[in-house]
């Protein structure tokens, strides 16, 4: 039996699979903690996974949305007057865009739309991250 732990959001922030559950619940409710029970054969990834946050819901767990994000074109001339452009995030969507794992540029996005030009060639990777959607990635080139 899988235990998830979620916070008010539905974020799973503990999983818990035990092998032999009797009693098990009843120790979370007298330490009363809020649960989710579910028969899985494993751990799920809370990247992918959350808990609804409705009380009785059908569905307690179901998985992330994906954010439906555009790309128009994966790679672009670096320190010329070209830009890529990603359209279709959620609004506030918080980004950033890194080389070799160091951040080069974050923010929020207010319209869910990044225009990303850049002086030096190199792979750009770009990460959106929103509650509850699933964290949108893409690796774009700039190109001398």
């Amino acid at each position: 039996m899988l235990f998830l732990l979620p916070n008010e959001e539905g974020r799973i922030m503990q999983a818990n699979k035990v092998y032999d559950p009797d009693g098990y619940d009843r120790r979370l409710d007298e330490a009363g903690v809020s649960y989710i029970k579910v028969n899985r054969p494993g751990v799920l990834s809370p990247g992918e996974w959350m808990c609804s946050t409705r009380k009785g819901s059908i569905v307690p767990v179901h998985r992330r949305p994906t954010m439906k994000v555009s790309v128009d074109k994966m790679a672009f001339k670096a320190g010329d007057n070209d830009a890529v452009v990603l359209k279709g995030a959620p609004k506030d969507v918080t980004f950033s865009v890194t080389v070799q794992g160091s951040d080069v540029w974050t923010g929020t996005l207010p319209d869910g739309e990044l225009e990303l030009s850049v002086p030096v060639p190199g792979l750009y990777c770009v990460r959106l991250t929103r509650w509850p959607y699933r964290d949108f990635e893409v690796t774009i080139e700039a190109i001398a």
